[in-house]
This record gives structure tokens, sequence and C-alpha cells, in this order.
């Protein structure tokens, strides 16, 4: 008869100095992409890019700044409407 006290019972752990550097190079590979998708978006619908533009795309360290021009990359004319037009 199968028993299934004699099983290991998982424990909680506190996270790691590994853990954290794991999440950290997760999340930071997450902005890339985002940072990636965006700059491919804005070149497709607004041709080449200055390089300028690229790198205060690639600058960015905020998740949310990055989302909210993905959302206007979408209904968005210009760079001037979106503000990168500096």
């Amino acid at each position: 008869m199968f028993d299934y006290y004699a099983l290991p019972r998982r424990t909680y752990r506190r996270p790691t100095n590994v853990d954290r550097l794991f999440e950290e190079g997760r999340n930071k590979g997450l902005l890339e992409g985002r940072q990636d998708t965006l700059l491919r978006l804005l070149n497709k619908k607004f041709g080449e890019l200055p390089d300028e533009l690229v790198a205060r795309v690639q600058a960015m360290t905020s998740d949310e700044d990055v989302d909210a021009l993905l959302d206007q990359v979408l209904v968005a004319g210009s760079l001037h409407e979106m503000d990168l037009s500096r």
C-alpha cells in the first residue's frame, strides 16, 4: 500500500544570493526583450531610427516605461507623437 506520509515534505527555504541573481538576470533579459521589440516596431513603422533614439530606448530601466511606449507605437502617427523625436 502507498504511504503518502513517507514522501518528503516540501519546506520553505529563504531565497539565496543565487536565487536573487537568477531573478535579476531574468528580469534584465525580459526588459531587453521588450526594448528590442519596441525598437523593431518603431523601425518597421517609422523607418530607420536615429542612433540617439536607439541608445535612449536601450538605456530605459523601467518595464512600465517600455510597455507604455509599446502601447503607443500602435496608434502613434510619428515619433513626435510618442515624444521620442528629441
